[in-house]
C-alpha cells in the first residue's frame, strides 16, 4: 500500500492524503471520479449546504485499495478557498472508516454537519472560519 504525504492547510492543520494500492490521483472537482453511491449523495448534500456560505469544491485527491476482494475508495476534497476539507477515509479493517469535515482547525463528523439547521451551520462557520 502506498502512503502519500499530508496537506498542510492554511490554518496550519495537517490532513493525511488518501492511501491507495497504486498512486493517489489529483483531479479538479469537475473531473472527479465517482465517489460511490453513498458518498455521491453526500457530495450533492454538501454542495447544497455550502452554497449559502459561498463554499465550493475545488480539488480532490482520490485513491483506492482492495479489501476483501472489493475496491474501497478514499478521498480528500478541498474547497476552492482552501479553508474547508472533506476527508473520507476507509481503513484496511472493515468498520474503521471516518467521514469528517475540517473548517479551519476544527474537525466535525459529516453526519453532524448534515443534521444541523442552517442557523447552527452559520454559527459554526462564523466561529471557525
Amino acid at each position: 500500500m502506498i502512503y502519500k504525504q499530508m496537506i498542510k492547510t492554511q490554518s496550519g492543520l495537517n490532513i493525511k492524503l488518501p492511501h491507495s494500492d497504486t498512486n493517489v490521483e489529483e483531479y479538479d472537482i469537475e473531473n472527479k471520479p465517482s465517489l460511490g453511491r453513498y458518498q455521491e449523495k453526500n457530495f450533492i448534500k454538501l454542495k447544497e449546504t455550502f452554497e449559502p456560505f459561498n463554499i465550493t469544491f475545488g480539488k480532490i485527491w482520490y485513491g483506492t485499495f482492495i479489501r476483501n476482494q472489493s475496491s474501497v475508495i478514499n478521498f480528500l476534497i478541498e474547497s476552492s478557498d482552501k479553508n474547508v476539507y472533506w476527508r473520507k477515509y476507509e481503513a484496511i479493517a472493515e468498520g474503521g472508516g471516518q467521514n469528517n469535515l475540517y473548517f479551519g482547525k476544527k474537525k466535525i463528523k459529516l453526519t453532524s454537519w448534515l443534521s444541523w439547521t442552517q442557523e447552527r451551520r452559520s454559527e459554526f462557520i462564523s466561529e471557525n472560519l
